[in-house]
């Protein structure tokens, strides 16, 4: 697991959606924090084994739609006029231009393991997407 990786990348990592402990939707982006319990052990050097949590707060930059003005050449409404009396056949108009800006999916921005020392995969991890 590393920082960027997408949640569906870290699901198919571990085999599960894992719970989800905290969510916070701000007006630009959304944060979630995702737990998964018993996808790692803990072996103790006396050989205790212990399952260990792995935590993940994933980011997601929600869709907008960005404005921008551009200058546009158009025709005068009565060229023939404009012509006549030597003026230009067209004019400047300004003309709103939106753009989709689409979301990104959500991605790992920090992880943390709790209560490790040496760590045993207790799954066959699938890594063959990386």
């Amino acid at each position: 697991m590393r920082e960027g990786m997408t949640y569906e990348q870290v699901q198919t990592l571990f085999g599960s959606p894992g719970a989800i402990t905290y969510a916070s939707e701000f007006t630009t982006s959304k944060l979630m924090t995702v737990k998964w319990t018993g996808a790692v052990s803990l072996r103790h050097w006396t050989d205790w084994i212990d399952d260990s949590e792995v935590e993940a707060t994933f980011s997601m930059d929600k869709a907008t739609t960005q404005t921008k003005y551009k200058r546009k050449k158009v025709k005068v409404k009565n060229v023939k006029r404009a012509k006549r009396l030597g003026l230009r056949t067209w004019r400047w108009k300004t003309v709103k231009v939106k753009k989709r800006i689409p979301a990104t999916p959500y991605t790992v921005d920090y992880f943390s393991l709790y209560g490790a020392e040496v760590l045993r995969q207790t799954k066959t991890l699938d890594c063959s997407t990386y």
